[in-house]
């Protein structure tokens, strides 16, 4: 007898009784949690100042603006009253990161959470507009050149000819209205009636610049100085062991709180300090121009060269020791501060070098490992094949 097919009739009564299986999941046994979404490939994580309380991105805009020290256009975020400098956080490819976003409460956009394919974090920082001014109220070719007292809206149509970009910062009334202020602090100002005149003064930003960097100098040495303190200014200043005891100044002193800023200034660690802050400046923010000046507004208040007397003394002194170290043996035998930091310099490029390799062999194929098991000795290479017989 052929087997029995199931007919529609007989299908739907098989149904029916799986649907009244106890075995089979209910409906309240059924999990309600919602899958992870993957967001869309050009999702960044970017993290903004809060503007009045709110994290809503409609009053935000990325825009254009000329980079203060190099004049590249570079991207910059614009909120309702300040204009942020966008940095990213980057791992490198060798070692690709996602982010896993997860709301406090799942929604129906949200649902439990969502990926993002990228591992890269975008973080945006409020930035002086000074600094953005520079480019365009002071450019190389005319910082010597006389200008004329104008308008507040003559100069920013001259801002808008150098980026029309600055239009859009214009045209928001917080924006412009911080705008205007900053403006007002570089520059020299007259009554003309009713109106005001302005014109950009080399001066006036060169003293402003000049409090920022005394101001990050005293920050270097009191004791919130932390690693970078440590790193640029105490290093450089720290004697050899051996002629520590010779040397007539202490390599440094950190500033305490009862120590008034009199005795600080001066000193050959706030110099050491306001040095550090003035290449801050120069490599990150200022053209050339610029830095030069501010280099020379600081020489006036501050005698560079005890500084520069004190790291020459300390230079002969490393010179002395590594001398005697090399005549005598006992010395060689002794691991001082400088060769202790030497030789974990050497351990850290090993282990680095360690890493890469071990990268560079998770990237291989599988012929390819199997092929460096390979014994090849006595066997002769491919080049050999195609060398000319004798």
């Amino acid at each position: 007898m052929p087997p029995k097919r199931n007919t529609r009739s007989t299908r739907a009564s098989t149904k029916a009784k799986d649907e009244q299986d106890p075995s089979s999941p209910t409906e309240d046994s059924v999990s309600t949690t919602q899958p992870l979404k993957s967001a869309s490939s050009k999702a960044v994580v970017f993290i903004a100042p809060k503007e009045d309380n709110t994290c809503s991105s409609t009053a935000q805009t990325i825009l254009t603006l000329p980079h203060p020290l190099t004049s590249k256009p570079t991207r910059y975020l614009l909120n309702s009253s300040s204009i942020c400098e966008i940095t990213v956080f980057q791992s490198p490819p060798t070692d690709p990161t996602s982010w896993l976003l997860v709301p406090s409460s799942p929604t129906s956009a949200t649902g439990s959470g969502e990926t993002v394919e990228t591992g890269a974090l975008y973080m945006a920082t409020p930035v002086d507009p000074i600094y953005l001014l520079i480019p365009s109220l002071f450019p190389t070719s005319q910082s010597k050149e006389k200008r004329h007292f104008v308008t507040i809206d003559d100069l920013f149509d001259e801002l808008i000819e150098a980026s029309a970009n600055w239009r859009t910062v214009i045209s928001s009334p917080k924006a412009a209205n911080l705008l205007r202020r900053r403006l007002a602090s570089i520059c020299d100002s007259v009554d003309a009636g009713d109106e005001k005149m302005y014109k950009p003064s080399l001066e006036r930003l060169a003293k402003i610049l000049a409090a920022r960097a005394r101001k990050m100098a005293l920050h270097l040495c009191s004791k919130d100085g932390g690693s970078m303190a440590a790193e640029l200014v105490d290093k450089p200043l720290t004697p050899p062991h051996l002629v520590a005891a010779a040397l007539s100044t202490p390599a440094h002193s950190v500033i305490s709180e009862n120590e008034s800023r009199t005795e600080l200034v001066g000193s050959v660690r706030y110099l050491q300090a306001l040095s550090v802050a003035h290449q801050y400046f120069a490599q990150a923010l200022l053209p050339g121009h610029i830095a030069v000046l501010l280099m020379e507004v600081l020489k006036k208040d501050n005698d560079f060269a005890k500084l520069e007397t004190h790291l020459k003394g300390l230079k002969e002194a490393r010179t002395q020791v590594t001398a005697a170290r090399a005549g005598d043996f006992s010395l060689k035998r002794g691991l001082d501060d400088e060769e202790e930091v030497e030789r974990d310099e050497k351990r850290r490029k090993k282990l680095e070098a360690e890493e890469e390799e071990k990268k560079k062999r998770k990237s291989m194929s599988k012929a390819q490992k199997d092929l460096e098991k390979v014994n090849t000795k006595g066997m002769m290479k491919l080049s050999s094949f195609f060398t000319k017989k004798t």
